[in-house]
């Protein structure tokens, strides 16, 4: 450092050498307030872009809910109704073969057994079958036309559980869709 001083000493003499060491404090100070109030303002600028940025985010974000929300509403409303409507149509159609079978259409030929009652009930149930084999071939009472009768229930009711299970994944996907786009976009 003292090479420096002698070396300034000697470009500007003793007389500048000794103002600009007596205003190196004014001009730090200054300049270090300059830094200061410049990076404050910089730092303010940034602030606010930030604020303003979010803000604008955060309301694009409200608007995506919302329209997603509408979407969601009209969405649902359509495939209700498109459901309600299958299932009628399947309700209709189970009462439709009730009553060709009430109308004797399909005669009834025989006694269902005990066996035949027990095992299609374990098997509705999801249960190990057992089954008294002494009791196996006694006549329940049951005709075939009644056994059919309750197929027909079952299978209406196994036909509209589909319908319901084809109208759900039909919103989750327009729901996606709705939310994320289209698969190749």
């Amino acid at each position: 450092m003292p090479a420096f001083l002698a070396l300034l000493g000697q470009w500007f003499g003793p007389a500048a050498l000794s103002r600009a060491l007596t205003s190196l404090p004014f001009i730090l100070v200054a300049l270090g307030g300059g830094l200061y109030y410049g990076y404050n303002k910089g730092f303010t600028k940034a602030q606010l872009e930030g604020v303003s940025k979010l803000e604008a985010l955060r309301n694009e974000m409200q608007q995506q809910v919302i329209d997603a929300q509408t979407n969601n509403t009209e969405i649902v409303e359509r495939v209700v109704i498109e459901y309600v409507d299958r299932v009628e149509e399947v309700v209709r159609t189970e009462y439709v073969y009730r009553d060709v079978i009430r109308e004797v259409l399909v005669p009834s030929q025989c006694s269902i057994s005990e066996g035949w009652i027990e095992i299609h009930n374990q098997a509705a149930q999801g249960l190990q079958w057992s089954i008294d084999p002494e009791q196996a071939n006694n006549p329940s009472g049951v005709k075939d036309t009644e056994v059919l009768d309750i197929v027909i229930q079952n299978y209406s009711l196994c036909q509209q559980t589909q319908d319901q299970l084809t109208a759900l994944q039909q919103w989750v996907n327009e729901n996606d869709i709705s939310i994320n786009g289209e698969q190749g976009e």
